[in-house]
């Protein structure tokens, strides 16, 4: 942390996890002077001087812009992914996307889809951070370590001091279902950490439910949590004036969403005698900034392709993982201007990467383009992790390193063939 200067700058937005934190105090030169984690600290601290390449060789943007434009004119099915990046990134990844007739995806959606595939199916109770942060007596989270991706998370969700509604110094109860150990303490809370294999957390919610419901189950235990412990916890929701349960969508393996519905079932058990409500933790990356871009631009969410008909969304078809599994893109333009998205290891097929940071290690990237990171080096607009907030983000900085994500794809879109487009 640096030292208070009369040019200092209030009030900025933090890019680096999906907290957005809203409070931090920077210098002129970008330096963060209060409210930086450690992920903040050490990501602003560090100015790249990144040059773009081809095949690894460097050359100018112009080229590497160029050659980009070039792929992705000759490309029959290409994946636009990663998606890291601001609400301007993500309006002109959308159009991109359209105008090449290709594939829109979130490099780091598969828990996102969880929540959402059962949200679409039942629908579901839940609640905002500001409710947590002003109401909840009890919080259960499952989770593995949620604060090493999440560092001010307890300090923004459940802080110590008075409630909007209680002068009294808050006394929470804390469990956290899924980690080995607890983070710094906590003032005014009581904390419980409780490792658990949350591959089984399906099973776990049931139990806890019929716990709650007054029934106990003919089990020792259950996801490694012996059955007394499991009734002292349902016991602190039942007695809750306000109980949360919180919960990492990606921690729970293949067939995740059967772990949320589960939890979502939980819930409504405890909402027959007392009031209770959910929390999905925020995914990284801006997925759910990219999830209502979609919305919004082309009519669908994530997971959509671009077809001359217009586009068409199915959310097991059109996944990343699935595509690039199946061989069905034949090329890959990524998008990482912030956490959340690493490129994942793609031997078969060019890539094109767009991106804050030097390349991962390995064979290079058919095209690389460093692009400034949003709210660090130029004003932005995130949708917080919960999908709810907007926040305007002012720059930290000045002048900027490189382009924006939109910037450069407005460049590269201005080279590629023109067609007729869809409605972004």
């Amino acid at each position: 942390m640096g030292v208070m200067s009369p040019d200092a700058k209030t009030d900025r937005v933090c890019p680096y996890c999906p907290l957005h934190c809203d409070d931090l105090i920077v210098s002129a030169q970008g330096e963060i002077l209060s409210g930086g984690c450690e992920i903040a600290c050490g990501h602003s601290s560090q100015i790249p001087l990144l040059q773009p390449t081809i095949a690894g060789q460097a050359v100018t943007r112009q080229q590497a812009e160029g050659e980009a434009a070039r792929l992705l004119g000759q490309a029959h099915a290409p994946l636009i992914s990663g998606l890291a990046c601001d609400v301007d990134g993500l309006r002109a990844a959308v159009a991109v996307a359209d105008q090449c007739r290709g594939f829109f995806d979130h490099g780091a959606s598969d828990g996102f889809f969880n929540g959402l595939r059962v949200l679409q199916r039942r629908g579901a109770l839940l609640t905002s951070p500001a409710e947590v942060r002003n109401r909840a007596d009890v919080l259960v989270v499952f989770a593995n370590q949620p604060w090493s991706r999440l560092p001010r998370f307890f300090d923004r969700y459940v802080p110590s001091g008075a409630q909007l509604f209680n002068d009294a110094p808050a006394n929470r109860k804390i469990v956290l279902i899924g980690g080995s150990h607890a983070p710094d303490p906590l003032d005014g809370a009581d904390v419980q950490v409780i490792p658990a294999d949350l591959s089984k957390a399906a099973e776990l919610a049931l139990v806890l439910g019929a716990l709650v419901a007054g029934r106990t189950p003919a089990v020792a235990s259950s996801a490694g949590i012996a059955i007394d412990t499991l009734k002292e916890i349902a016991q602190a929701l039942k007695a809750a004036s306000y109980g949360v349960v919180a919960w990492e969508n990606g921690d729970f393996g293949p067939h995740g969403d059967l772990a949320v519905e589960a939890l979502y079932d939980l819930i409504l058990t405890l909402n027959q005698t007392t009031r209770a409500a959910g929390l999905p933790l925020p995914p990284g990356g801006h997925v759910s900034g990219a999830h209502q871009v979609g919305l919004w631009q082309a009519g669908t969410p994530l997971r959509t392709c671009f077809t001359a008909e217009g586009p068409v969304y199915d959310s097991q078809l059109y996944s990343r993982a699935k595509l690039l599994a199946d061989g069905r893109a034949d090329l890959v333009l990524w998008i990482s201007a912030m956490p959340g998205a690493v490129l994942p290891k793609i031997d078969d097929l060019p890539v094109i990467l767009l991106s804050s940071t030097a390349p991962p290690d390995g064979p290079p990237p058919r095209v690389y383009i460093p692009v400034a990171t949003p709210s660090l080096d130029h004003d932005s607009v995130f949708f917080r992790g919960e999908g709810v907030v907007s926040l305007h983000a002012s720059r930290w900085r000045s002048p900027a390193p490189y382009l924006s994500v939109a910037e450069t794809l407005a460049q590269i879109s201005n080279q590629l063939p023109k067609g007729e487009q869809h409605p972004c």
